[in-house]
């Protein structure tokens, strides 16, 4: 995926709903269409209506629609200043970096938060799971002066897929940028299907408010 790169020139202001985590039945299940036949079929599968000398191909292909990964999108990003003389900031809640709307202009000093959302989506369109990054930097004389990873998780929304917990993490600062990478960790299973995936979010946060992101580990 392109990293994408902005310079903010004016105050980012976004509702506490863009921060909310969707719900498993708003993303995994309508009345009609691929999501509701693939969701039926791995339902048959976890009551064992359906068994591994039974399953048609065509059940396997539904549930495959609906359980394996296929896509990744992600979500506009919510960035904000934030002052260096309240530290708690840097530690804040992601409700609490929402709150705060300060203008960002083009800088060599100065200190801004970061967080941002990916969702896995099945070829069905569902959404399989997501997971999420916050990162707080500051920057002194055009060069990184400090960093913070302030959030970081996963969460589920199609049954079957659970979060399975925090992975590996890593970062770089290069002086002119800190590059954060980290690890999320989620499991498959019902019936005799299952799947392991590990996912990567990365944000690289400018001395000069420049920020790009991106779901890879890659520090290069």
């Amino acid at each position: 995926m392109a990293l994408r790169i902005r310079l903010l020139a004016a105050a980012l202001t976004a509702p506490l709903t863009a921060l909310a985590i969707a719900s498993p039945a708003a993303n995994a299940t309508t009345s009609t269409g691929p999501i509701a036949t693939g969701l039926a079929a791995l339902a048959k599968v976890q009551s064992g209506a359906i068994t591994a000398d039974s399953i048609t191909a065509r059940q396997r292909h539904e549930i495959d629609a609906v359980t394996l990964p296929t896509g990744v999108t992600e979500e506009t990003p919510i960035v904000h200043a934030i002052s260096s003389t309240d530290p708690a900031l840097i530690g804040a809640s992601t409700a609490d970096v929402a709150h705060t709307n300060t203008v960002l202009n083009s800088a060599t000093s100065g200190c801004w938060s970061m967080w941002i959302r990916w969702r896995a989506t099945a070829t069905a369109g569902n959404t399989l799971f997501t997971w999420w990054l916050g990162l707080a930097w500051c920057s002194s004389g055009g060069q990184i002066s400090s960093y913070h990873v302030f959030d970081r998780g996963g969460e589920s929304s199609t049954p079957g897929w659970s979060f399975v917990g925090n992975g590996g993490a890593g970062s770089w600062n290069v002086g002119w940028e800190v590059r954060q990478y980290v690890q999320e960790r989620f499991s498959f299973g019902i019936g005799w299907f299952s799947y392991t995936d590990t996912r990567c979010g990365q944000i690289r946060g400018g001395a000069t408010v420049l920020y790009s992101a991106s779901a890879s580990c890659g520090l290069n």
